[in-house]
This record gives C-alpha cells, sequence and structure tokens, in this order.
C-alpha cells in the first residue's frame, strides 16, 4: 500500500480588521515531528492547488506561510531519490520552480513564519515569500543539499544572494555544507539576513 502520508498545504482564511481577509497556510504531513514535513511531487502539487484557491478568491490582502509544531519544512523527501535519473531531475526541478514562481508573484504581500526545522526546499520556498519571520526555537536552519551533492535548484541559488548578498550567500550554501554540513541556529540565520524579524517563541497563529 502506497504511503499516505505527505506533505498537505492546509488553507484558512482570518478576516482582520485592520488588514483585510488573510489566508492562512500550514504546511503538515499529519505526523508528529517525529516525522518531519518534506517536499515531493505530491507536496507540490498540493500547493498549486492551495494557490489555486486562494487566487481565486479575489478578496485575498495576505498570506501567511507556516508549518506544522517544530517544524516548518525539512527539505525533500529523499526516499524519493533512489533511482532517480536525469528526467527525474530536471521535472522535479521545472515543477518545483514553477510552483515556487506562482507564490513568489501573488499580488499581495507573503509572510513566511518560520516556526522550525528549516531546510533545503524549507528554506527555498520561504525566501520566495515577501518577509521572513524567525522564531527564536526554530532551527536547524541550512542549504544541505551540497553536503549530498545536489544544488538548492528552487531558487535557493538566485534568491538567496539577493536577500544576504553573494558571499554570505557562498557560505550558507556551499562553504556550511562542506564543513561537515554545518547548520544554522536562529539568531545565526537572524545576524545573517535570512529573516526580517527574529520572535520569541509564540504560537504562530496567536
Amino acid at each position: 500500500m502506497a504511503d499516505d502520508v505527505f506533505t498537505r498545504f492546509h488553507v484558512r482564511y482570518y478576516d482582520s480588521r485592520r488588514a483585510g481577509r488573510l489566508a492562512l497556510v500550514t504546511m503538515d504531513n499529519g505526523a508528529d515531528h517525529t516525522r518531519p514535513t518534506v517536499f515531493d511531487q505530491r507536496a507540490l502539487a498540493s500547493l498549486g492547488d492551495a494557490l489555486d484557491e486562494i487566487e481565486g478568491q479575489g478578496d485575498v490582502k495576505g498570506l501567511l506561510l507556516t508549518g506544522k509544531p517544530f517544524v516548518f519544512v525539512a527539505g525533500a523527501d529523499l526516499t524519493r531519490f533512489e533511482g532517480a535519473d536525469e528526467a527525474f531531475a530536471r521535472e522535479a526541478v521545472r515543477t518545483g520552480q514553477g510552483v515556487f514562481r506562482r507564490l513568489r508573484a501573488l499580488p499581495f504581500p507573503t509572510v513566511a513564519a518560520i516556526n522550525g526545522a528549516c531546510l533545503g526546499g524549507g528554506l527555498e520556498i520561504a525566501l520566495h515569500c515577501d518577509v521572513r519571520t524567525l522564531s527564536r526555537s526554530a532551527g536547524p536552519i541550512a542549504f544541505p543539499e551540497v553536503f549530498l551533492s545536489i544544488l538548492p535548484a528552487w531558487g535557493g541559488t538566485q534568491i538567496a544572494p539577493r536577500v544576504i548578498g553573494a558571499q554570505r550567500a557562498l557560505q550558507v550554501i556551499v562553504h556550511n555544507a562542506l564543513d561537515n554540513n554545518r547548520m544554522l541556529r536562529a539568531l545565526q540565520a537572524f545576524e545573517l539576513g535570512l529573516a526580517d524579524e527574529l520572535l520569541e517563541p509564540v504560537d504562530v497563529f496567536e
């Protein structure tokens, strides 16, 4: 039987007196923190479906993206890489870039509320948002792909230098990964500029 535990993008709405109608999107695979949220083709399809719904509303004024408790997104589902060939890699890159680009192009402000582990594709989707907040309890935060001989191909190599500068981006993407896959704590990530605001640990929706 196929594994039915995969990341879904759950959408709900909040009517703010000051800001208007907001889309609240949670990335969750339905399991507890011992089985982290990861991305595969099904997750990317779910993001596409969520964007279809949000874009069809017409009155949404902003979007907040976050993860389940203790996990924002822990990267790609590496179990799906077994036996991968060039065609698989090209399709995965094309699909991820396409759906992340749609998130980036939304005509209203988007906020990534990083509340836990934020790795690889998780950091990339956060970088596609206009603003990033970071809980002090969040982490680890990193691009571990290069350690596995994989490039962060969903925008990490393009957007990270724009956000934090080329030298810092090389440190995060390449040097840290090749230094025994060194990862960042929340304060370090904030000081590098990967987030716009550092918050005390709190329930995001509260």
